[in-house]
């Protein structure tokens, strides 16, 4: 397992998270945000990915959900009001977003043969 692609990964992913919180404060919460966050996920997993191996598709698809979901809640904890369940702040958008997130994610981030 190689550390410094799961930082990439996760500092690639926080970025995403910290501009979809703004986004969320100042009251544009684009789903296309959580596109961003797996391409970011992925940009920073394969920047630091030197062996060609899926591991690094499967860590940054992984690191893509998991910052989806702390920006949604993030943004949930901000902006809707107090005694909102937070599973009312997903609707079947979030799903389309989801799945597209998690598929660049991966395919940003996988070393593969014939990828250089």
């Amino acid at each position: 397992m190689n550390v410094k692609m799961l930082l990439g990964g996760l500092v690639g992913g926080s970025i995403g998270v910290v501009i979809w919180v703004v986004a969320g404060l100042v009251g544009y919460e684009i789903g296309a945000i959580a596109w961003a966050i797996g391409g970011l996920a992925g940009i920073g997993t394969r920047m630091f990915n030197d062996q060609d191996s899926p591991l690094g598709a499967l860590s940054a698809t992984i690191i893509a959900a998991t910052m989806i979901v702390v920006g949604k809640y993030l943004v949930y904890q901000l902006t809707l009001p107090p005694g909102t369940v937070f599973s009312s702040a997903f609707g079947g958008w979030d799903i389309l977003w989801f799945v597209l997130a998690c598929g660049t994610a991966a395919r940003l981030a996988f070393v593969g043969e014939g990828d250089d």
